[in-house]
């Protein structure tokens, strides 16, 4: 075959492809559908933007569970790591400092992070060999004390 009727052939089955989506687009079978979707006013696009935004807030606070779960390799389910990560986030477990605390620390630059780390509580084992699967064993630390 030469490059003229490979192409060819290209040509008709993306036309082919092409009628066959402009059909199904304009089939009766999906005007129902269609027109209930034309149908979503302006109150219901509201509400869709007001649930959006409070899945916003809950998808950016898993955000470092979830990095923090794939880093480790944790063989734990995820929402059980995040359910702990998320009862012990607010402060450090030798010291107490609050996450809040170094947050407005490090940025009005009292105290500075080193290398990337800092800014938020490290995950710690107690007992370094043991498992991260072993929640007891875990806790959350400033940089400092980690």
């Amino acid at each position: 075959m030469d490059q003229g009727l490979i192409g060819s052939i290209f040509t008709v089955i993306v036309f082919v492809s092409f009628v066959g989506i402009v059909l199904w687009a304009f089939s009766s079978r999906n005007k129902k559908s269609f027109d209930e979707a034309a149908q979503i006013g302006p109150m219901q696009r509201s509400r869709i933007g007001l649930r959006e935004r409070e899945l916003k807030h809950i998808r950016e606070a898993l955000n470092r569970p979830r990095r923090l779960w794939r880093e480790k390799k944790m063989t734990v389910c995820f929402w059980e790591f995040a359910d702990w990560y998320l009862s012990n986030s607010v402060a450090c477990y030798y010291c107490g400092s609050l996450q809040a605390d170094l947050t407005h620390l490090i940025s009005s630059r009292q105290i500075q992070a080193k290398s990337g780390r800092g800014k938020t509580l490290e995950l710690e084992r107690k007992m370094p060999n043991e498992p991260y699967s072993n929640f007891q064993n875990l806790a959350l630390a400033c940089y400092w004390c980690n």
